[in-house]
């Protein structure tokens, strides 16, 4: 929602060299998140809802935080 809204504030920002990028992971998988996870049918309703099929690690949002501004 954020990015959507940064391409509508900044409408012609392209012409003038700014870029917008984000990450989106959904889900992580965090300390935070496993209590709501391990809730009955959580997992398999999220899961059925987006296309990777898996929640995101950690490691997999910090790798693409690093490669994305480069």
């Amino acid at each position: 929602m954020r990015y959507r809204r940064a391409r509508i504030c900044w409408g012609r920002a392209r012409e003038h060299g700014i870029r917008a990028n984000t990450i989106s992971p959904g889900l992580v998988s965090t300390p935070l998140t496993r209590s709501l996870t391990a809730l009955p049918g959580v997992m398999n309703a999220y899961l059925e809802r987006i296309s990777a099929k898996h929640r995101a690690q950690p490691d997999e949002i910090a790798s693409m935080a690093v490669l994305l501004p480069s």
